[in-house]
């Protein structure tokens, strides 16, 4: 059976056959709510049980999706061996601890997202894809890498271990999207949990940066308010207003782009210790600095004058 082929769904499947049907309920769920932190929680765990159910109606589709979980497991299963090598447990315990425990946490919540993997006009996908089981590798991956990082200013073969981690992970980044658009599999799955992944990566990948000492605190703190911002104002919009799409911007692809250049020029720098990179990534931070602080500005007067909008109408 090929990619485009409908998958198996013995009935009818809880909410309607759109899974979008239950999103104004969730959403109705947060703005009933006195406490809107508390109603967000409870329509993320409504959200998540009856994702389950679609789930457990799309057989074939599980059973993909359980074989690219495999296939993720392998690999982190090879990166943590080859950490335990290279450093003493002592040193690699938290990293171990908190991989396992988002491996188990992250696979059952992406469990209940799979009836996603589908197109605009419903169809579902067979198969979990490789676009999606990148972006699947990408979500796992990162807390193995942030816990790392702070590792890398005491033992040179693990920083070498993770630049090798960053290189996979900046790869999975630049290889899922554009192989769904050439296969024709570009899924809702793909379109909701590649943005988030590309958020929790940049914003973890950071703090990781700062905790190893690689970046000054202003810069830290500037790129996860640049980060998080989008993120935090859409739950914020989708709780109290009508809700609407948030698109990425020309200059916001560009300051990401330049804040990845910027952390792959970081690492390379510790490894080379070439003198003339010293000069490079000081120059980098400094402009990336700069298009975050652009970013959360150009950010927050979009959403004020939106919100101002709707207000006056």
């Amino acid at each position: 059976m090929s990619l485009e082929d409908r998958a198996d769904v013995p009935g009818p499947i809880p909410g309607g056959d759109d899974v979008r049907a239950t999103l104004p309920e969730l959403i109705a769920t947060v703005r009933s709510s006195r406490w809107k932190p508390w109603g967000l929680v409870r329509a993320l765990a409504i959200g998540a049980q009856d994702g389950a159910a679609r789930a457990r109606q799309l057989p074939e589709l599980r059973r993909s999706y359980f074989r690219s979980l495999a296939v993720v497991a392998s690999v982190l299963c090879a990166q943590l061996s080859a950490l335990v090598a290279l450093a003493p447990l002592s040193m690699t315990l938290t990293c171990v601890l908190v991989s396992v425990v988002w491996f188990v946490f992250g696979s059952c919540l992406l469990y209940s997202q799979i009836s996603l993997v589908r197109k605009k006009d419903g169809t579902f996908f067979s198969s979990f894809g490789v676009a999606n089981t990148l972006t699947l590798y990408r979500f796992l991956c990162v807390p193995f890498l942030v816990t790392l990082m702070p590792i890398f200013p005491e033992d040179r073969q693990v920083l070498q271990l993770g630049v090798v981690v960053y290189a996979a992970v900046a790869m999975s980044d630049i290889l899922d999207g554009n192989y769904a658009r050439m296969t024709g599999t570009v899924s809702e799955f793909g379109r909701i949990y590649d943005p988030l992944c590309d958020i929790a990566t940049n914003a973890l990948v950071c703090a990781g940066a700062w905790g190893a000492g690689y970046v000054p605190t202003w810069y830290f703190a500037l790129a996860e308010v640049r980060f998080f911002l989008p993120l935090l104002g859409g739950i914020w919009v989708y709780a109290y207003s009508k809700p609407w799409r948030i698109r990425p911007t020309f200059w916001g692809k560009i300051t990401v782009f330049v804040y990845d250049l910027f952390v792959g020029l970081t690492l390379l720098r510790e490894v080379t210790q070439a003198p003339f990179m010293d000069e490079l990534t000081q120059r980098f931070l400094w402009v990336s600095g700069i298009l975050f602080a652009f970013n959360v500005l150009v950010i927050i007067d979009r959403g004020v004058s939106l919100v101002c909008s709707r207000q006056a109408r």
